[in-house]
């Protein structure tokens, strides 16, 4: 009884443990899909810097009559916003992914809470049994 307990306890540990690891068999992590985001914005600044500087030399693209402030005020705005939209994104999904961690370890307490009182039951049974078979046989 004792072992079964302390297997119980043991598994529920390891359990617990495991939910907070990222482990995807298959799939792509979290970690790795920022990673792989991250790649694409150094790429997007330096086609954009290549492009206003190549503009400015051809005289028909008509970007030789605009100043660096500018290309600044056109592009501050969609450059905040897209950082506002992503930032609340990520922390949307960070948010998300706490209830769910949450979540599952509520799930896991619940469940362990169900087995102790089963053991609890099952012993005050057993007890009940044998003191009434004890005390009948006496």
């Amino acid at each position: 009884m004792k072992e079964m307990r302390y297997l119980s306890v043991l598994s529920a540990r390891i359990s617990s443990s495991l939910i907070d690891l990222p482990i995807v068999l298959g799939k792509t992590t979290y970690l790795s899909q920022i990673r792989k985001r991250r790649i694409w914005i150094p790429i997007i600044v330096v086609l954009t810097v290549t492009f206003i500087l190549v503009g400015n030399q051809v005289p028909w693209s008509g970007f030789n009559q605009r100043s660096l402030w500018d290309w600044m005020e056109l592009l501050i705005i969609p450059i905040v916003l897209g950082a506002g939209i992503f930032l609340f994104y990520k922390a949307q999904r960070m948010a998300d992914y706490k209830k769910a961690i949450n979540r599952e370890h509520a799930e896991q307490e619940l469940s362990l809470d169900r087995q102790r009182q089963e053991a609890l039951i099952t012993y005050l049974n057993r007890m009940e049994n044998f003191l009434l078979q004890d005390y009948l046989r006496s």
